[in-house]
């Protein structure tokens, strides 16, 4: 794993840069193989996780779709999916969530009792 700083623009759309920045740039320097370890682990109150998710995480996406060169401002939900899908950003999220709140996710369990390790 390695550190993929983030440029000033990038930083300039956290709400807390100092505390999001070393995150989000530990995460950009994933690969995807790394970024699925963290399926292993599920959130413990869906409602912060989705509120979250969708709040935070999509809405600084659907900015920064809005504001790339030539594009108008209203972003598609297509657009929205096909750019999460293209960037890993579920992948992404899960990582983030998992790393900002380890009190919030547990490890899954298998049936069988077992944590699972697989990675899909």
């Amino acid at each position: 794993m390695r550190i993929k700083p983030l440029t000033p623009e990038e930083k300039a759309i956290l709400d807390n840069p100092d505390a999001d920045a070393p995150l989000i740039e530990i995460i950009n320097g994933m690969t995807y193989e790394e970024l699925k370890q963290f399926d292993q682990y599920t959130y413990k109150d869906r409602d912060h996780y989705m509120g979250l998710q969708r709040d935070l995480w999509f809405g600084k996406e659907r900015y920064l779709i809005s504001h790339r060169l030539g594009h108008d401002a209203e972003v598609s939900s297509e657009e929205l999916v096909d750019d999460i899908n293209a960037h890993k950003n579920g992948e992404r999220y899960r990582a983030w969530y998992v790393m900002k709140f380890p009190n919030m996710v547990k490890r899954k369990v298998s049936l069988e009792g077992n944590v699972e390790t697989k990675a899909a």
